[in-house]
């Protein structure tokens, strides 16, 4: 049971990790080329990384059982997240911490990532 329930996981994590480098592609196109459309885009995609990092930890909670460390990390990712959307809001250089947060989230993300991937190698196939 534990390693179908980790199946999604390690896609899970991935995709917020592909999300974030979105966020800064996006972010570099507002600042040198597209303007306020890239902008425009930049917050849906940001609440998708938040969403994608929720699930992630909703697939994860029956699978760490046992693992705490597991269990923190995935739990980490979508409160980094959401604390990196309350700091886009803030003021001034509050703000500007919203850069330094999506490095933390995407490195949250893979190893999030690497973990899911070698916890289900580690569970037998059903």
């Amino acid at each position: 049971m534990r390693g179908r329930v980790l199946r999604p996981s390690p896609g899970l994590a991935a995709a917020a990790g592909i999300g974030i480098v979105v966020q800064v592609c996006l972010s570099a196109a507002f600042s040198f080329v597209a303007g306020s459309g890239a902008l425009t885009a930049h917050k849906p995609v940001g609440y998708v990384v938040l969403v994608l990092g929720v699930l992630r930890l909703l697939v994860g909670i029956p699978a760490w059982r046992g693992d705490p460390r597991a269990l923190g990390l995935s739990l980490a990712l979508p409160i980094v997240g959401a604390i990196q959307t309350a700091v886009d809001n803030a003021r001034a250089w509050v703000a500007a911490l919203h850069g330094v947060g999506a490095i933390a989230v995407l490195a949250l993300a893979a190893t999030v990532h690497v973990t899911s991937i070698r916890t289900a190698r580690h569970q037998p196939a059903r």
